[in-house]
């Protein structure tokens, strides 16, 4: 057996789709094989063809604009090839980054070559069609076997206590943890609104000045429309649950010392981190086990402007940070009406390739966070050029 292989993003690749017209409509799977595409020829714009033809292990952020029966054999048909290895990840914010790692494990044991991981979301499309009650025509069969076209935030699938309150899903418990760090910060409830809506802010004008962005040229939210209530942004979930605490993370904190830990490195030497951001608690929460200040960090904590303003890619954001960081490892990634997670570690890499470029050795570090924060869903991939 040989040394372990270094595992390299070769290829990074984004698609957006954001016409509102039903005959613009473009499937997941298509916006996928699409991103796919400008991935292999960013890898090998000379023999893109051959690269796809190289893959052998194929991997799939769960996507919930649609119910296929077996989208990781769709994108391998699609793409004529037949993987040794195929996944298809589970419906959370850490997703993306977790086929990433499991791939790369696979290249440094030498039981892959080449890895596609891509995930893909059109909920904008299809809210399109369900606002005139029609059926998207020329998408493929959902999964003959589900009485569901897409996931909803619903609560059918708790259990225990969760189940009897029906609480449970993201917008219950994230609040939970917003008051609970609010109260061991010792902040009065408005200061940590404006604490937020200020976080959010500065997300926001990150998210509006990159292309791929969902509101990218639509004008910039700032902390003051962000803190005003009103009917389109109104209050949803405001709270307590069976934790120990809602004041930390015990995942989030376990995850970002065993990646630091792991590569040897300390906080000091990042240079850029994205902390993916569904709700303002997840970055708060990371800046506070980390020691950096949330209202000015020194450093980065967002290379796309979070869940929110950059625009929702589902459980795949964290995917297009790793290549605005990198602009560098084998993953391929499709932005599209409704996708996020999987974009962190897009732009991770773009961020990389320019300092690579320019000679300069750079860390960074992508937190994917999933599961309300409280079971260990938290991936965070440290990046090097």
């Amino acid at each position: 057996m040989g040394p372990p292989k270094v595992p390299v993003i070769i290829g990074i690749g984004e698609v957006k789709n954001s016409s509102r017209q039903k005959e613009d409509a473009i499937e997941p799977l298509d916006l996928m094989l699409n991103a796919i595409n400008i991935s292999a020829h960013d890898a090998s714009s000379s023999f893109p063809e051959k690269l796809i033809a190289c893959v052998d292990s194929v991997g799939v952020v769960a996507s919930s604009t649609w119910r296929y029966k077996d989208l990781p054999g769709l994108v391998s048909e699609k793409l004529g090839i037949r993987p040794s290895h195929r996944a298809y990840s589970a419906l959370a914010g850490s997703s993306s980054v977790e086929l990433i790692d499991n791939t790369a494990r696979l290249v440094a044991k030498g039981e892959a070559e080449v890895g596609i991981i891509v995930g893909g979301e059109a909920m904008a499309s299809l809210k399109t069609y369900i606002k005139t009650h029609s059926y998207p025509p020329p998408w493929t069969a959902p999964d003959p076997e589900t009485n569901e076209i897409y996931y909803a935030n619903d609560t059918d699938a708790l259990t225990g206590i969760g189940k009897i309150h029906k609480v449970g899903v993201p917008m219950h418990v994230y609040p939970m943890y917003e008051n609970g760090r609010r109260a061991h910060k010792g902040q009065r409830p408005i200061e940590n609104f404006r604490e937020s809506a200020s976080l959010y802010g500065r997300y926001a004008k990150v998210a509006s000045e990159h292309p791929t962005s969902w509101h990218f040229g639509r004008g910039t939210e700032t902390a003051e429309t962000i803190g005003t209530i009103s009917k389109r942004n109104r209050m949803i979930c405001f709270p307590f649950w069976n934790r120990s605490n809602f004041s930390s993370s015990a995942a989030i904190a376990f995850a970002l010392d065993e990646c630091l830990n792991s590569s040897g490195l300390c906080k000091e030497d990042i240079d850029m981190f994205d902390f993916y951001s569904c709700f303002p608690v997840v970055p708060k929460l990371a800046c506070d086990h980390l020691g950096i200040p949330c209202d000015n960090p020194r450093k980065p904590i967002t290379l796309l402007g979070g869940l929110t303003s950059f625009g929702g890619a589902g459980a795949n954001y964290s995917m297009h940070v790793r290549a605005e960081f990198l602009e560098s490892v084998t993953n391929i990634e499709a932005v599209t009406d409704i996708e996020i997670r999987l974009q962190a570690v897009v732009e991770m890499t773009r961020r990389l390739r320019k300092l690579q470029n320019c000679h300069e050795a750079s860390n960074g570090l992508v937190l994917a966070n999933g599961g309300g924060t409280n079971y260990g869903k938290c991936n965070m991939p440290l990046y090097t050029s």
